[in-house]
């Protein structure tokens, strides 16, 4: 419990990481020093963050999802929740037997990738950190991370040509997949 703030420390560590994901990390600052209206600001900043996950879900409930070979993709325009939503996706609707891709495009500058995987898939050979290290730099990129998630930034146009290179790397990973 933090007194100053009526919350247990899960509650602060959500409040301080919903600022930092919304860009005013110096409300989370001033939330470790009990700054009262911080507190309220921070707990803005979380139901917004819980929102765009939600959104994000929801989009992909309604066809948002596409699949390729070995992987499963989708676009978020939302870089700071695309891993989240990539995560919670891949562990409560999408296909559990392939790794999920996220994308984030910018309009003038790099894609951001999040990928996701589980344990499940790890324990029969997938490697994200590999797969998006080795995606990435095959489409002049940069990626790693760690088995079951993973990131990679790559030119704005690129998408299609990650996708192609990823698949075969995820599917030759997973080949003694069972079933």
């Amino acid at each position: 419990m933090v007194p100053a703030l009526g919350a247990d420390a899960q509650d602060v560590a959500n409040w301080q990481n919903a600022t930092g994901r919304a860009g005013v990390p110096g409300t989370g600052i001033a939330l470790a020093l009990g700054d009262p209206e911080a507190l309220r600001a921070a707990q803005r900043c979380a139901r917004d963050w819980q929102q765009g996950i939600l959104q994000g879900i929801l989009r992909l409930e309604t066809g948002g999802i596409k699949t390729r070979g070995s992987v499963q993709w989708f676009e978020s325009p939302e870089p700071t929740l695309a891993g989240t939503q990539a995560g919670l996706a891949m562990n409560y609707l999408l296909d559990p037997r392939r790794p999920v891709f996220a994308f984030s495009p910018s309009p003038t500058g790099p894609t951001k990738v999040s990928a996701r995987g589980t344990a499940w898939l790890v324990q029969h050979g997938l490697d994200l950190a590999t797969a998006c290290r080795t995606a990435a730099a095959s489409v002049q990129g940069e990626g790693g991370g760690h088995r079951v998630a993973s990131g990679a930034t790559i030119p704005g146009d690129r998408r299609d040509a990650f996708l192609e290179a990823v698949d075969p790397i995820v599917a030759a990973q997973l080949r003694e997949l069972p079933g």
